[in-house]
C-alpha cells in the first residue's frame, strides 16, 4: 500500500485536476448532480487517497485499510473520480453517472461500488458512522485511521452535535474530521440559511483539536494532516518495561526503535546526570533537547514540582517529584488539578510583599489553557498598578513553567488594603 503514495506536489495538483475533470464529466453525462461542493473537496480527496490513506484497490475490503466517510453523499461525483484515478475501477464507467443500469448512482453504494467504506446521503449521519468505525478500530486493536468528510449546511443537523459529543466521549483520536467550509448550501449561503458560525470555536468546544487551513491548498492539507498524525513519538523509561507499558497504555503500535542512554552520551555526560540526581534531586536526561510547541499541552521537560506544607499556619514550600505520568485526554491535552494552580498562586502571593492574603482563586478550564481569578488584601502603600503587573507576569511565568500548561486569562482584583499597626 505504501508503495502507490505520491509525494510530488505537482503531481499531486495534476491528479487533483483529473479528478475535477472526472467531476464535471459525471454531471454533464447525467444532466444532473452536484458539482460546486464535488468540487470544493477535490484537493482534500487527492491528498487522502494518493498521499496519507492506507488502501489498496486490489483489496478494497482490507480489514488493516483507513476508511473515509463521506457524510455529504451527494458529492459522490468527487469520490468516484477519485475512486477511478486511484484505480478500484476503470475511468470510463464516471459516464455512466446516476445512469439506471450503472452502479454509480447518486449517492455512494458501499456494497456496489469498490472503494466506498459507507452507504451516505442522509444529511448528518456520517459522523455516527465514522465514530462506529474509530470504536470498532479500537475494540480491535487496529491501527487504522477514519476520515469523514462534512458540510458546512450539514452540520446544521443536530445528529452531528451529538457526533462529536460520542467523538469526545470515546477518545477517538483515531478519527480525523474535515469540514468543507464552502459557505453554500442548496438555498443560499450558510448565513442566510442556518448559519453554523464560528463552526471551529462549535468543534473545539466539543474537545476537538482545531486546525483551519485553505482546503484547496494541497500544500497546506499535507501540513496539517502531518499536525494530525505524527510520524513517531518519543517516549522516555528508565527500563524497557517501563516504555513497553507506556505504550500499552496509551495504545500505541509496537515500538519500532529503543535508544538507550549510552548510545547517545558520554561517560561524562551520565556521571554529570547522576551527580545532579543526588546534589539537587533532578531527573537529567542527557539526550539532544528538541523545542515544544506552545500550543501542545501534554509533554513535561521537567520533573514535576509540587507543593507541601509544614503544618498549620507554616508557609508552604516547593518539593520535587519525578513521575512517569501518561497523557490519556483527548487529543493530546493535559490536565492538571485545579489545586495545583492555587498552591502555585498561594506560594507566590506570600513571597510578594505588598499582598497580604489572598482572599478568593478561581480557576477555569479554558479550552488551550487555564482562566486564573483572584481576590487579594494589598498592604497599605503597596504600588498596585505595577505591583500587581509584575505579580501576574511572575506567577503565569512560573505557571507554566511548573506546569507545563497555557495561562490564558489572568485578572486580579484588590478587595482590601491592610493597614499595619503600630510596631509591626
Amino acid at each position: 500500500m505504501e508503495s502507490q503514495k505520491i509525494k510530488d506536489i505537482e503531481e499531486l495538483q495534476k491528479i487533483a485536476k483529473k479528478i475535477r475533470k472526472g467531476i464535471i464529466e459525471e454531471v454533464y453525462s447525467s444532466q444532473s448532480g452536484h458539482p460546486g461542493g464535488s468540487l470544493s473537496i477535490a484537493d482534500i480527496l487527492t491528498v487522502l487517497y494518493f498521499y496519507e490513506m492506507n488502501i489498496n484497490p486490489e483489496n478494497p475490503k482490507d480489514e488493516n485499510r483507513d476508511r473515509l466517510v463521506l457524510s455529504k453523499g451527494h458529492c459522490s461525483p468527487a469520490l468516484y473520480a477519485t475512486l477511478a484515478n486511484r484505480g478500484f475501477f476503470d475511468v470510463e464507467e464516471l459516464k455512466s453517472f446516476r445512469n439506471i443500469n450503472g452502479k454509480l448512482q447518486g449517492h455512494p453504494d458501499m456494497k456496489n461500488i469498490p472503494g466506498v467504506d459507507m452507504t451516505t446521503g442522509s444529511l448528518g449521519q456520517g459522523l455516527s458512522d465514522a465514530n462506529g468505525m474509530a470504536i470498532a478500530g479500537k475494540l480491535d486493536n487496529k491501527d487504522y485511521r477514519v476520515y469523514c468528510i462534512l458540510g458546512d449546511g450539514e452540520i446544521e443537523e443536530g445528529q452531528i452535535w451529538e457526533a462529536a459529543m460520542a467523538s469526545n466521549k470515546y477518545k477517538l483520536d483515531n478519527l480525523c474530521v474535515i469540514v468543507d467550509n464552502n459557505n453554500l448550501q442548496i438555498d443560499g449561503t450558510i448565513e442566510e440559511v442556518m448559519s453554523s458560525y464560528p463552526i471551529d470555536e462549535k468543534f473545539k468546544s466539543f474537545g476537538f483539536q482545531i486546525i483551519n487551513i485553505d482546503g484547496n491548498d494541497i500544500e497546506e492539507i499535507i501540513k496539517a494532516l502531518k499536525k494530525y498524525k505524527p510520524e513517531s513519538i518519543l517516549i522516555l523509561g528508565t527500563s524497557d518495561g517501563m516504555v513497553e507499558k507506556i505504550a500499552a497504555n496509551l495504545g500505541l503500535p509496537e515500538i519500532s526503535e529503543i535508544t538507550y542512554i549510552s548510545d547517545v552520551a558520554t561517560q561524562e555526560e551520565m556521571e554529570t546526570a547522576r551527580r545532579i540526581r543526588v546534589t539537587e534531586g533532578k531527573h537529567v536526561i542527557p539526550v539532544p533537547t528538541f523545542e515544544i510547541k506552545k500550543d501542545f499541552s501534554g509533554y513535561l521537560l521537567d520533573p514535576l514540582q509540587i507543593f507541601k506544607t509544614k503544618g498549620k499556619g507554616q508557609q508552604p514550600y516547593i518539593s520535587e517529584k519525578s513521575i512517569i505520568r501518561p497523557t490519556f485526554s483527548y487529543m493530546g491535552n493535559f490536565t492538571i488539578s485545579d489545586t495545583v494552580f492555587r498552591q502555585i498562586l498561594e506560594y507566590l502571593a506570600s513571597k510578594t510583599p505588598g499582598i497580604y492574603k489572598i482572599q478568593k482563586i478561581r480557576v477555569d478550564n479554558f479550552g488551550e489553557g487555564a482562566k486564573l481569578y483572584m481576590e487579594v488584601t494589598v498592604v497599605y502603600g503597596f504600588n498596585l498598578i505595577d505591583g500587581i503587573k509584575q505579580f501576574k507576569i511572575k506567577a503565569k511565568k512560573e505557571i507554566e513553567k511548573l506546569t507545563a500548561m497555557n495561562v490564558e486569562e489572568f485578572e486580579v482584583v484588590v478587595k482590601n488594603v491592610y493597614v499595619p499597626q503600630r510596631g509591626e
